[in-house]
């Protein structure tokens, strides 16, 4: 059985099934150009193709309309099938997708690896959409015999994707025990792993590596180990039942050409020539215990370097669907750094996904240092910003964190290079953050940028965030200096931020409060000094309660329309804001005193070529106002 969407589809309803087979045209020429892309070591020539399509076809009697497409495909040897999905309805109760065979020994769930909402964007050829299958695969009929190198086979599957491995390839082997590890493997060079270098390592049979010791849990546990921790696939594997794990370093030959050639493709930057590779194997391992049901697992993981760059590949074969617990990724024995791929892929899409383009292959350079700093020029470097961007603080950094992301790259693009570092600083009482931006490449998804507290009562979203280009990152700042945002991130009372940033207000500082009415304006306000507005002179003006200043007349209009309205208008938030509810909105205006030397010092520090010296400010203030007709100050 072959089926692309087995579920209640109703053409009664809505839509149209029709089918066509053929063997001369576009069609074939299509299926050829298909099949070489996905499968390019065949040099495939399509003689007959069959396709069958059910168009905007109705689920049960509802009006839904779904649409998909499965192709039959061969060259009179070699067969396949080609699963086509377009809109998919979310309205289905129940179906499959798949392929099966008479007797149930062969069988493909898709929805082992996709939900059916999401069939219109998966894939296993990196097509969005399209799923596709090698069909003439022969197998022998009736109970598993014994089977692998552990029975005295000699024919091994390698996936494509995986390194030459085995004692045929001069692996040494790890011992079939439970839980067990290898003895103490010294690398004959170092291997850089953020910040720590290592010189000797130990493959754990239950599916990781360590460095300082063996560890043999069979319970995933990478965070707050206190380990340093590449694990392709943590689980309790049990050689004991079946499987061989086994490793090799080399310093020359094959893997090393092959290492080269792979981390070029994916870092074409850096000009790569691998020195060193390691590579272990899980080759059909089984899980825990299980008699019933096979859960032959293969997975792989390699380190390359060069002696100054660092990397890991992580490989994916079979990955058995029977499996109750596991991890997948890396981590820094302070858990400072880590990268777990079950939170982009589920365990069973592994043998899939990939970060590179390359299905069942996770890639990640691992050479990248963060560090943190308790003294040095780096604690005055960091005194030094901290005092230019708030001079009333009197602070002196005691303790610098800096993380740096050097030369990185967006999947699923490759040759893009990214730069970008954070930067942590505190005085053991005052804290923040640097965002330093370097070289961003443009990219086509979206991306998030800022910070966010666990119960997001305090965040900050720059203006990128939620954005495909973020290459302005590298232009845009918020304390006049290019590429750089700084925020204070301690806590501190009666609302840090509104004492940093804004000038005194309220009725406490000579304010003038405007009437508590909704859509209400001040009176005319008469200006002591001239206020230049783009070739227009001012010297009156309103607050209007709704967020804004105009000069001509009040505007009580609680919906902005700023465009075509015909005023001059500043508008700092301009919203439907109501001070019957909450809040207090007030104005002053100053000729001298400390409001005067503030403006003085902001304006030099933004703009200091102009030597400026203010002599008139006008202050407005917007204080806890609720929005609308709710309680939110």
């Amino acid at each position: 059985m072959i089926a692309p969407f087995w579920s209640y589809w109703n053409t009664t309803k809505s839509g149209v099934i029709s089918y066509r087979q053929v063997t001369s045209g576009g069609d074939l020429q299509q299926a050829t150009s298909d099949i070489n892309q996905y499968f390019p070591q065949l040099n495939f020539t399509a003689t007959w193709v069959f396709i069958v399509t059910w168009d905007s076809v109705a689920f049960n009697n509802m009006d839904t309309e779904t649409s998909f497409q499965v192709v039959l495909i061969s060259d009179g040897n070699q067969s396949f099938v080609l699963m086509n999905y377009g809109r998919i309805s979310s309205v289905i109760y129940s179906m499959q997708a798949g392929f099966v065979t008479a007797d149930s020994m062969i069988y493909f769930s898709m929805m082992e690896y996709s939900s059916y909402t999401d069939l219109t964007f998966s894939s296993n050829v990196n097509v969005k959409g399209r799923w596709v299958f090698q069909t003439n695969i022969n197998y022998e009929k009736g109970p598993f015999l014994p089977f692998g190198t552990n029975n005295g086979d000699t024919q091994q599957y390698i996936p494509k994707n995986f390194y030459p491995f085995g004692p045929n390839n001069g692996d040494t082997v790890n011992p079939a025990v439970d839980d067990g590890s290898s003895s103490v493997i010294l690398l004959n060079e170092t291997f850089q792993f953020f910040g720590s270098n290592h010189n000797q390592l130990y493959v754990n049979n239950n599916g990781f590596l360590t460095f300082d010791q063996p560890v043999s849990s069979p319970y995933s546990s990478m965070f707050q180990s206190g380990y340093d921790i590449i694990a392709p696939s943590w689980s309790n594997w049990n050689t004991t039942k079946s499987g061989i794990i086994s490793y090799r370093q080399v310093t020359s030959g094959g893997d090393l050409q092959q290492a080269t050639s792979d981390i070029n493709q994916y870092f074409p930057q850096l000009n790569f020539t691998a020195t060193w590779v390691f590579i272990a194997t899980w080759d059909n391992v089984a899980f825990y215990n299980m008699d019933t049901v096979r859960t032959d697992t293969s997975f792989q993981v390699v380190l390359i370097s060069d002696g100054n760059h660092s990397f890991v590949l992580m490989n994916y074969g079979r990955i058995s669907s029977v499996i109750s617990y596991l991890q997948a990724g890396f981590v820094t024995a302070d858990s400072m750094i880590y990268f777990n791929i079950l939170q982009y892929s589920s365990y069973t899409d592994l043998t899939f996904s990939s970060n590179v383009n390359v299905k069942g292959r996770w890639v990640f350079q691992t050479n990248i240092n963060y560090e943190k700093v308790t003294s040095g020029s780096v604690l005055e470097q960091a005194t030094s910003d901290i005092l230019q961007y708030f001079p009333e603080l009197n602070f002196t950094a005691t303790w610098v964190f800096i993380v740096t992301w050097n030369v990185m790259e967006y999947y699923p693009t490759m040759g893009n290079n990214t730069m970008f570092q954070v930067v942590l600083v505190s005085d053991g009482h005052l804290s923040f953050i640097m965002m330093n931006y370097g070289n961003l490449a443009p990219k086509t998804q979206s991306v998030q940028v800022g910070y966010d507290t666990f119960n997001s009562t305090n965040y900050f979203n720059m203006p990128e965030s939620f954005q495909s280009n973020i290459t302005s990152l590298s232009f845009t700042s918020n304390v006049n200096v290019t590429g750089r945002w700084v925020f204070r991130t301690d806590s501190c009372p009666n609302n840090c931020l509104f004492q940093e940033n804004f000038y005194p207000f309220g009725p406490n500082n000579g304010d003038t409060v405007n009437p508590a009415v909704d859509d209400g304006s001040s009176s005319v306000i008469l200006l002591n000094e001239t206020f230049q507005f783009f070739g227009s002179d001012h010297n009156q003006l309103y607050v209007n309660n709704n967020g804004f200043l105009t000069f001509d007349q009040p505007v009580s209009n609680s919906y902005p329309s700023m465009f075509q309205s015909g005023y001059d208008i500043i508008a700092p938030l301009w919203s439907n804001w109501n001070t019957t509810k909450s809040g207090v909105i007030s104005y002053r205006q100053a000729t001298s005193g400390g409001d005067l030397q503030q403006a003085t010092s902001d304006i030099n520090q933004y703009f200091p070529q102009l030597n400026f010296t203010a002599t008139w400010v006008f202050i407005a203030t917007w204080d806890s106002v609720a929005y609308g007709n709710m309680d939110t100050p």
